[in-house]
């Protein structure tokens, strides 16, 4: 069986001038880094009596806060933006029945998207479409992967779809939303 990149791979790997990765925003952990130091200072620099408690509750909101924010600071989310009109790639998931595999795979690889609403759903991840697309559609990128001994494998190559077929797709997950 090949091994099919997936659809992040494939996002890296179209340039800079069509799509840049890039990572959340920083300022809840910098807020947080700021409050522990804080916490610290006002800790440190006022006499308290032995029988005071707030001390202990600053010391311990400071550690909190500074380890809290330099592990939120490390480990931000990262996603996918497109250069052209700076809108972020959303990553939307539907599973199906893992017996309609044949069929989903025949009906991304031909573009007949209308047969999609004719497939089974399912509540569990054995057949998963994965589509991900900027708001306007310029960008739109689907695969199916597969759940297969305790393993995600990438059932087709990455399909790059038109804007009509991306305002489709936007409309089925709007429909069927859970």
């Amino acid at each position: 069986m090949e091994n099919n990149e997936s659809i992040e791979h494939v996002l890296e790997n179209m340039g800079e001038n069509l799509v840049y990765k890039t990572k959340s925003p920083a300022y809840l952990s910098i807020l947080l880094i700021v409050a522990g130091v804080i916490s610290f200072v006002v800790y440190a620099s006022t006499e308290w009596e032995e029988t005071n408690t707030l001390p202990h509750l600053l010391f311990m909101a400071g550690f909190f806060g500074i380890i809290s924010g330099v592990l939120l600071f490390f480990f931000r989310k990262s996603y996918f933006v497109a250069t052209k009109n700076n809108q972020k790639i959303k990553s939307h998931e539907v599973y199906f029945q893992t017996n309609e595999r044949d069929r989903l795979v025949k009906l991304i690889e031909n573009g007949n998207l209308n047969v999609l609403k004719e497939l089974k759903p399912s509540v569990s991840n054995g057949l998963i479409l994965r589509v991900m697309s900027c708001k306007d559609g310029a960008i739109c990128l689907s695969q199916v992967i597969a759940y297969e001994i305790h393993d995600r494998i990438n059932v087709n190559a990455v399909r790059k779809h038109s804007i009509e077929e991306a305002i489709f797709f936007a409309d089925y997950f709007r429909e069927n939303k859970r």
